[in-house]
């Protein structure tokens, strides 16, 4: 029986392979649909940071429409909601593309490395204008 808790996904707990079977079946779009609908990455207990979950790299070996899988890929680091510091949150997702900046795979490795400068400059002005914020946000209590 399958067992969800409040706000989690219930496709984790299909098998991995059950889900890469279904996307074999019309790979051209599955791959993709199952993009949309899988948690992509996880928090690994070992090191406490984020990485990729393996059905990831399983995709990343078999889509054939591999730049519109890697925007799938940029866009869910993006919370839909938040609070707090997005740049903090950023910045905490921000090792998953370090993460696919050392594969052997070039298109990807090059593409990870784009990602990861492009996402460091968003941080970086993030941070300002949340200091900027936090700062008048100080004054007008003074």
């Amino acid at each position: 029986s399958l067992n969800f808790g409040r706000g989690e996904n219930p496709l984790i707990q299909i098998s991995d392979s059950t889900l890469l079977n279904w996307c074999k079946k019309n790979p051209e779009n599955r791959y993709l649909i199952l993009a949309d609908a899988v948690p992509l990455f996880e928090n690994n207990p070992k090191t406490g940071h984020l990485t990729w979950r393996k059905i990831v790299y399983d995709i990343l070996e078999k889509v054939t429409e591999i730049e519109s899988f890697l925007d799938k890929l940029r866009r869910s680091i993006r919370p839909m909601n938040w609070s707090g510091s997005l740049a903090r949150i950023l910045q905490s997702r921000l090792i998953l593309f370090e993460e696919l900046s050392n594969l052997e795979n070039q298109t990807i490795s090059d593409w990870a490395k784009k990602q990861n400068l492009s996402i460091q400059k968003e941080i970086d002005s993030r941070y300002e204008s949340e200091d900027l914020r936090n700062r008048d946000i100080d004054e007008s209590f003074e």
